[in-house]
């Protein structure tokens, strides 16, 4: 095995490799999870090895994927989702993972606001008032509160763009 190339991005090791690997080229990738034993994530290179039989077509074939225009990248890569849209995909345009947010922020505000007695923080060792604890509190339910409008506010705007888009096809 010899290293054909060397990489500080991991990312960029792995789709060459996945080009490699669909034309048949066998290869391995070197010291990728070496910056999680204490490293920085640039104190090593990643490598990419190659069977010395195949590393002049591998070389060739990185090169040929470096030289392609961004034209050719976008039609290989198309950016824009398919036109046709099932009935399925478009009941999915349902943002309630906002909702799942508004929540979690109502029900910490909530337990803020019941507290009767001060808060000892263990970690920064001081007694934090009711007072504190109730302005945190409603602050937590006014975000919350935030993340329900904007839920409505991205489904009414969803739902819009649906009426458009199908509007338009019809």
């Amino acid at each position: 095995m010899v290293t054909l190339r060397t990489y500080l991005n991991p990312t960029q090791a792995l789709l060459d490799k996945t080009l490699l690997d669909s034309n048949e080229i066998f290869c391995y990738i070197a010291d990728q999870n070496v910056n999680l034993y204490g490293g920085g994530p640039f104190a090593m290179p990643v490598r990419l090895l190659v069977a010395e039989e195949q590393a002049e077509e591998a070389d060739r074939l990185l090169k040929n994927s470096d030289q392609l225009s961004p034209e050719e990248k976008a039609s290989t890569f198309p950016t824009e989702p398919a036109k046709e849209e099932t009935r399925e995909e478009r009941g999915n345009n349902n943002p309630w993972e906002i909702l799942a947010i508004a929540s979690l922020f109502f029900l910490a505000g909530i337990c803020l606001l019941l507290q009767t007695r001060p808060a000892w923080m263990q970690r920064v060792r001081t007694i934090l008032p009711v007072s504190v604890l109730h302005s945190v509190g409603w602050l937590a339910i006014a975000v919350g509160l935030s993340f329900t409008v904007l839920y409505f506010y991205t489904r009414r705007s969803l739902a819009r763009d649906e009426k458009g888009a199908h509007s338009k096809i019809s």
